[in-house]
């Protein structure tokens, strides 16, 4: 198998996601040493969360939050733990903290 190219800024990687209410999603993280968006699953859909478009996150933050009717809504802080060793990863577990309010 060939390795990516270092310059191939696109490396998706497992995670899991714990939210502070609770609700566990598989998921994955987006880039290379740092990650710079990461994904959600919940029912059938993903939700996709890149910290360089805030304004984005807030749309899909609204969007996951109206599918999770069910579920007490309190997302952020968002724990992950990266569920495979990857040398690109120094940090295998973190926690993502995003304000909600407008911009």
């Amino acid at each position: 198998m060939k390795t990516p190219p270092a310059s191939n800024p696109a490396l998706f990687t497992k995670a899991i996601f714990r939210s502070q209410s609770g609700v566990v999603f598989d998921g994955y993280v987006i880039g290379r040493g740092s990650f710079h968006a990461f994904g959600l699953f919940h029912g059938d859909d993903q939700y996709i969360f890149n910290f360089n478009l805030p304004d984005m996150m807030v749309d899909e933050l609204t969007r996951l939050k109206s599918s999770m009717e069910a579920y007490p809504s309190e997302l952020f802080p968002l724990t992950y733990r990266i569920d495979k060793r990857v040398p690109e990863y120094e940090e295998m577990e973190g926690e993502i903290t995003f304000d909600e309010r407008p911009f």
